[in-house]
C-alpha cells in the first residue's frame, strides 16, 4: 500500500478493476458471465478439454471449472463425452449453441477490451498487459 490509502492498495484496485470489466461484460454480453465466456473459448481453441485441462489453459480453480462446466452443460453450450484418444476418460465440446454463443461473444469481448483500455496512450496499454499477464503468471505466492 503506497501511501497507506485502501484506495492506493494493489488488491484493491485490481479488484475494483476486475468489477468494472466484468460488469461491463455482462452489459453488453450475450448471455454469458466472463467466466463462462474463458471456458467456452479454451474449449473452442482445443476442440475438446478435460475439465484439468480447463483448469490449467484459464487459471480457474478446479470446484469453479466444475460449475461453470455444468452450467454450460445445462445451457447446451457444451456437451460431455468420451475421449476417441482414451476411452476412461472425459472431455468438454462445443455443442452448435456453445460454438454460437462463443462466436456472438467473441466481437463482445473484443469491444470490451477496447473500450477499456481506450483511456491508455498505446504504450501504457501494452505496459499493462505486459504487468497484468506477470502477475496471474507469477509462482509466488
Amino acid at each position: 500500500m503506497p501511501s497507506g490509502h485502501a484506495n492506493e492498495s494493489v488488491v484493491h484496485l485490481l479488484h475494483r478493476a476486475a468489477q468494472k470489466a466484468d460488469a461491463i461484460f455482462m452489459r453488453y454480453s450475450i448471455g454469458l458471465t466472463p467466466r463462462l465466456f474463458e471456458v467456452l473459448k479454451a474449449v473452442a481453441a482445443a476442440g475438446g478439454l478435460s475439465q484439468n485441462e480447463i483448469m490449467a489453459t484459464t487459471g480457474i480453480d478446479r470446484s469453479s471449472v466444475a460449475s461453470l462446466v455444468a452450467k454450460l452443460i445445462e445451457l447446451e453450450c457444451l456437451t460431455r463425452r468420451k475421449r476417441a484418444s482414451d476411452n476412461r476418460s472425459y472431455a468438454v465440446y462445443l455443442t452448435a449453441k456453445g460454438d454460437a454463443a462463443f462466436r456472438r461473444n467473441l466481437a463482445v469481448a473484443a469491444q470490451i477490451d477496447a473500450d477499456l483500455l481506450s483511456v491508455l496512450a498505446r504504450n501504457e496499454r501494452t505496459g499493462l498487459l505486459r504487468l497484468l499477464r506477470t502477475l496471474a503468471n507469477s509462482t509466488r505466492r
